[in-house]
């Protein structure tokens, strides 16, 4: 059985919030995401199928964000995902065009898909799909 893996470095403005990633609808990595960076590596077999990736922030509350007398957000909680990789290859890029940012701005409006470029600012999910062999996923969209 041949495994490939994904992996990413994943942080917080301050702890409080936690990340689950699912491979096609099973939980595969949950954990806090803290200030000090962590690299997170996730194994997955490699065979001949199209799956869905889902990252999931949960944890955020009203009290993680202070706004000023004129509504100006002026301290918040975020956190950021960087370093994307398939087997070592950064993908960021390609993730960035190819994943939706489904929130609902925790809770204040109705739900929304809005682009991602590395942060989550609001519970929610980023969600993208890849195909395996995972080679062939690289070969076709770097």
């Amino acid at each position: 059985m041949v495994k490939s893996s994904f992996s990413f470095i994943l942080g917080a403005t301050a702890p409080g919030l936690t990340l689950t990633v699912s491979i096609d609808g099973q939980p595969v990595w949950n954990g806090p995401a803290r200030p000090e960076t962590d690299k997170v590596i996730i194994e997955f077999v490699d065979d001949d199928a199209q799956h869905e990736m889902c990252l999931e922030m949960s944890g955020k509350t009203p009290d993680h964000t202070k706004v000023n007398e004129n509504g100006q957000i002026v301290e918040d909680l975020l956190l950021t995902i960087r370093d994307m990789c398939f087997d070592e290859i950064n993908v960021d890029q390609i993730l960035y065009e190819k994943s939706l940012y489904l929130h609902d701005y925790n809770g204040t409006s109705e739900p929304t898909q809005t682009e991602f470029y590395g942060n989550m600012g609001c519970n929610g999910s980023i969600k993208f799909c890849f195909i395996t062999p995972i080679y062939l996923w690289l070969l076709e969209n770097m």
